[in-house]
């Protein structure tokens, strides 16, 4: 139930919770279910979505090379 937050909003998952416990559920699945319905039935609001964009590639680094290794292996 506490990774909801990432696929829907907190209006979502704040209506499945209050859903569940109308019917005095405390029960995870429920509350998962009932924020789903509250996603298609509009009762809560969409999720964001924030584009991460070009940025990630300065991050990108080369495949690292195990020749090395195989050359210690040989030895013993």
């Amino acid at each position: 139930m506490l990774l909801l937050h990432r696929a829907m909003s907190h209006a979502d998952v704040t209506a499945g919770i209050d859903a569940a416990l109308k019917v005095g559920s405390l029960d995870a699945a429920v509350i998962a279910v009932e924020a789903r319905r509250a996603t298609e039935t509009g009762t809560g609001s969409a999720a964001v979505v924030i584009p991460i964009g070009e940025g990630l590639h300065r991050f990108d680094r080369p495949k690292p090379s195990l020749t090395h290794y195989d050359q210690l292996l040989e030895t013993q």
